[in-house]
Formats: structure tokens, C-alpha cells, sequence
């Protein structure tokens, strides 16, 4: 979710709002708003924490962790039926613009008729993009991360990995280095990788300069930067 819906969320709904609102898609910031507006109007929520979310293949699900001595049997059947609302709501909701989506939806996702083929020439780009630099990433069945970052950071993640590549292909250094996570929080790239002992150090200080480019660069984009090249 972009930092501009997140802000107004948290800004409405104070301690309602769990970190996993940051990983939810921005289309659908508006049925989170209302979510949280149904679960205000339960009352008695002195005691509730936080909603924290997660996005299923079927829908979005709400979690919310209320103390449950107490909450009286009409509000517990208020906020079980919000919570089938928002995941009813999910299922026709598009994730990039909030419009309404396709139902039943499609193999990548809730989108619109427009973001619906998007996404799919976005998936099947990621797909070659993840085989071009198999070379320096760790075997499928030990991978933990994707390198389906945000749109705005791809140019940067996957020039950066293409001349990591290189400089471990021209040194002939194929599995000796692995890129072992890509992750972005908060708009700021990380990426981490992991060496052989033997990997020479002149080599990894200039994957490390390649690395710490990326990161800075992410950080400048994230403040406004223009010049972040």
C-alpha cells in the first residue's frame, strides 16, 4: 500500500491499524477504511490492539484481537459479519485501482479488466527476468523471497542484480555468490547476499559498492530525490 494511504489509515484509526496494512495492495485501501469504521462502531474496543491482515488467494481476512471476556455475543456476530463483508469486498475489488474487479478472478490476482491483462504481462516479465539471473540466486526449493518488487524500484533491482551477474559471470564465480534476499520496507531497498569463503574480497567489495548504489538510490527516490542516479 503506498505511503499515502497508509498515513491517512493511521491517522483515522490510530492503533487499529497492524503493520500488515503495508503489505496490502493500495486498491484496496477503501474497504480497509470501512472495515475499520465497522469495527469502531462495535464499540467496547478499549482493549483491541490491532486488525492485522492478510491477503489469501480467495480474499482478504481480517484478524482482530479484542479482549473477548468482553465483548457480548451481538458484537462478537458484529465483527464476524464485517469481516465477511471485507472479504466479500476483496473478492470484487481491483488490488491496483479499487475498481470493481473480475469475479471469479484470476490466476494473479483481483484486478480490473485493465489491470487484470497488466498483471499478467507483469507476472510472465518477473518469470523471465527470475530465469535471466538464476545464476545468482539460490536454488528454488532454498528460495525465500520474490523479486516482485514495487513498479517504481524494478528498473534499480534488476539492473542492479543484471551487473551483479555480470561481474560474477565474467570472474567465473557462477555459484560461489547468491543474492539471498530483496526486500523493501518502508520504500527502502535491501538487498542481501551471501559469499563462499573463498570469494575473493576484491570481487565482493565490488558487489558491495554495487549493492550500497542501489540502496542509496532507493533512499533518494523514497525522499524525492531527482538525482538518484
Amino acid at each position: 500500500m503506498q505511503d499515502k494511504s497508509i498515513g491517512l489509515l493511521r491517522r483515522e484509526f490510530g492503533p487499529l491499524c497492524h503493520d500488515s496494512i503495508n503489505d496490502l495492495p493500495d486498491g484496496w485501501a477503501t474497504i480497509v477504511g470501512e472495515f475499520f469504521h465497522a469495527v469502531e462502531g462495535i464499540g467496547d474496543l478499549v482493549e483491541a490492539v490491532s486488525c492485522r491482515f492478510e491477503r489469501t488467494d480467495s480474499g482478504l481476512q481480517a484478524f482482530v484481537f479484542p479482549e473477548m471476556s468482553r465483548w457480548h455475543p451481538e458484537q462478537m456476530a458484529a465483527l464476524q459479519a464485517a469481516q465477511r463483508t471485507l472479504y466479500g469486498q476483496s473478492q470484487t475489488t481491483c488490488e491496483t485501482c479499487g475498481k470493481e474487479a473480475i469475479y471469479p478472478p484470476g490466476a494473479n490476482g483481483f484486478f480490473c479488466t485493465e489491470h487484470d491483462i497488466e498483471s499478467v504481462r507483469n507476472a510472465e516479465d518477473l518469470a523471465r527476468v527470475t530465469e535471466e539471473l538464476e545464476p545468482i540466486l539460490p536454488y528454488k526449493a532454498l528460495r525465500r523471497f520474490s523479486l516482485d518488487v514495487p513498479p517504481h524500484l524494478r528498473e534499480l533491482v534488476f539492473g542492479t542484480l543484471r551487473e551483479i551477474k555480470e561481474v560474477v559471470e565474467r570472474e567465473n564465480l557462477v555459484r560461489h555468490c547468491h543474492v539471498m534476499n530483496v526486500m523493501v520496507v518502508d520504500d527502502q531497498l535491501y538487498i542481501r547476499g551471501r559469499f563462499r569463503d573463498s570469494f575473493p574480497m576484491s570481487v565482493r567489495s565490488d558487489i558491495d559498492d554495487l549493492i550500497r548504489r542501489a540502496e542509496w538510490q532507493s533512499a533518494e527516490m523514497a525522499r524525492g530525490g531527482s538525482d538518484a542516479s
